[in-house]
């Protein structure tokens, strides 16, 4: 159904693949898994076509989403959803586009509780040609929303329902270096 996933994996890198017109996701990691795995990075991938999202973290650790091409679904899916309350998640530097939802931050406050409050990330990404470039929504959970363009989308964004929110670039690349060590104000 899922192009790849997992549910008791960790350190996995899914780089330079073509994934498209899986029935469900392109790549989905952590499903009810209460934060049990983590330590991916998802890299210069052109994903399309998906009867789901193209990349889907639920309940996982330290992930990173980048330098990806995001497109074309026409079912209502979003190109990358950090679900249920992923641990230190990342989008940045990707392509997104043809999609009715770039970047959505839904959660669930019951499974953030211990681990309160959480880091999500969208940073320099490319969002054009969608109906909403990010929402979000939920509590426990830092958000920082910076350096992202926009060309030929309905909503920018959609942050009234979030409730930690830092959108100065500067910062949102000094958390991310705090949070995963590797500093990204350089990359192209």
């Amino acid at each position: 159904m899922h192009g790849i996933g997992g549910t008791a994996v960790h350190e996995v890198w899914i780089v330079d693949n073509l994934m498209h017109a899986n029935r469900g996701d392109a790549v989905q990691f952590g499903h009810q898994a209460a934060n049990t795995l983590g330590n991916f990075y998802i890299g210069r991938n052109d994903m399309a076509g998906d009867g789901k999202n193209r990349v889907d973290i639920k309940e996982a650790s330290n992930v990173v989403v980048s330098g990806n091409k995001l497109h074309a679904t026409h079912c209502g899916a979003t190109a990358v959803a950090f679900h249920d309350c992923p641990l230190n998640a990342a989008a940045i530097y990707n392509e997104i586009y043809d999609n009715p939802t770039g970047v959505s931050l839904p959660s669930l406050e019951v499974v953030c509780g211990p681990h309160e409050p959480v880091s999500l990330f969208v940073i320099r990404n490319d969002f054009h040609d969608l109906d909403t470039g990010i929402e979000a929504w939920g509590g426990g959970k830092h958000y920082y929303v910076a350096g992202n363009t926009y060309q030929t989308v309905g909503a920018e964004t959609d942050l009234s329902n979030a409730d930690l929110l830092d959108e100065d670039l500067p910062t949102a690349f000094a958390a991310f270096e705090a949070v995963y060590g590797i500093d990204i104000r350089q990359i192209n």
